[in-house]
């Protein structure tokens, strides 16, 4: 099935989590659940999203630095109690008696992000939905997870992507023990860019990966 866009839910409630995790499923969205508060920035770094959801206990300078990533995301705090929430015209609170038409009504408002068809770095041209990278008259061809690492790289530069984003992203269902197929990825996006060396993909240890480029 066709997904609508991504949506990211944390809320400590396991009913609230569950009831608006299937209204999301049944209105053809894919439901991002996090478990703990540190994984919204995480998730922010490997995928975009419509819309993050939270049932409001989670304190909101905390919320604040986990969305430092991405500022302009809208915010619907759906609680039972009303804590004290700083006002702004990213989010939306919605009070007892919980309406999910609202929920649907706030992710009308939202449009799906738009893969990019094409982006220049450097001195090559990128066509994700080709997998493909074009330099003067040569292209290569790069195997699907190696173009997922490049584009998550590319979305998430100059700040340096951790090995377990990384992991998350291309392997979902299966993330663990996967470090050494990356750093394989890491090596071979290396060679592809390397005739301009005003790219460069760091490996910070401890850490993870950083793309620079112009």
């Amino acid at each position: 099935m066709h997904s609508n866009g991504n949506v990211l839910l944390w809320c400590r409630s396991a009913i609230l989590r569950r009831t608006i995790r299937n209204y999301l499923l049944d209105n053809a969205y894919t439901a991002i659940v996090c478990n703990r508060p540190e994984e919204i920035g995480m998730a922010l770094a490997i995928d975009d999203f419509l819309l993050l959801i939270t049932d409001a206990t989670c304190p909101d300078d905390e919320l604040d630095k986990q969305l430092l990533r991405e500022p302009q995301l809208p915010v619907l705090h759906i609680t039972g109690q009303w804590p004290e929430l700083t006002p702004s015209p990213q989010r939306t609170h919605i009070a007892p008696p919980f309406d999910l038409d609202l929920v649907g009504q706030c992710l009308q408002k939202q449009k799906k992000p738009a893969e990019p068809e094409h982006f220049t770095l450097g001195k090559y041209e990128v066509f994700p939905s080709e997998h493909c990278i074009r330099y003067r008259n040569s292209e290569t061809n790069l195997p699907k997870k190696e173009m997922e690492l490049l584009l998550l790289l590319y979305k998430n530069r100059p700040d340096t992507l951790s090995k377990e984003a990384v992991r998350h992203k291309l392997w979902p269902e299966s993330p663990e023990g996967k470090d050494s197929s990356i750093h394989v990825y890491i090596n071979n996006l290396r060679k592809y860019f390397s005739n301009d060396d005003t790219i460069i993909i760091l490996s910070v240890y401890g850490k993870g990966f950083r793309l620079e480029c112009p």
